[in-house]
């Protein structure tokens, strides 16, 4: 594998909708991630003025949120500053659909239209891979690989 290619744009490929790059940073996934988000968050703040909250709501869910719980567990996989990045154009658009201030504290927000935050999107996608895996519906090519802490032989 070559990794000195000049543009380090070229230096990752997409699987299934996530972009690996040579370091699995995640760095160019992440980018991608945000211009999804920025088109979204742009739609539904063009017609924010027009539609009521019930609407916006469900542009948010089809246009914004299918794409933050795409692969969350791989996804999440990056570093804080990137997780951080897509959070920001979260709470961004959930302003928008509130007709709220630009830097009003937005965890109210959230609880109000009952939406979680990326971290907790992140954070509810492996709970539910690792129960799918101690309960044994996971993948099966993990369930051999994974020990839960109960059945370890300590010594």
């Amino acid at each position: 594998i070559h990794n000195d290619h000049d543009n380090k744009d070229n230096r990752s490929f997409k699987l299934l909708g996530i972009h690996l790059d040579e370091n699995f940073t995640f760095d160019h996934n992440t980018n991608s991630l945000a211009k999804k988000l920025s088109k979204a968050s742009y739609i539904i703040n063009r017609v924010k003025n027009f539609l009521p909250k019930k609407a916006l709501l469900s542009l948010y869910y089809s246009l914004f949120h299918s794409h933050l719980t795409y692969c969350t567990s791989i996804a999440s996989c990056t570093s804080q500053t990137n997780i951080q990045k897509i959070t920001t154009l979260q709470k961004k658009v959930i302003r928008t659909i509130t007709h709220s201030k630009p830097y009003e504290h937005s965890q109210p927000l959230f609880d109000q239209l009952q939406i979680l935050t990326y971290p907790l999107l992140i954070k509810q996608s492996n709970i539910s891979f690792m129960h799918s895996i101690y309960h044994g519906y996971g993948p099966q090519i993990l369930l051999n690989d994974w020990t839960i802490n109960n059945n370890r032989n300590l010594e």
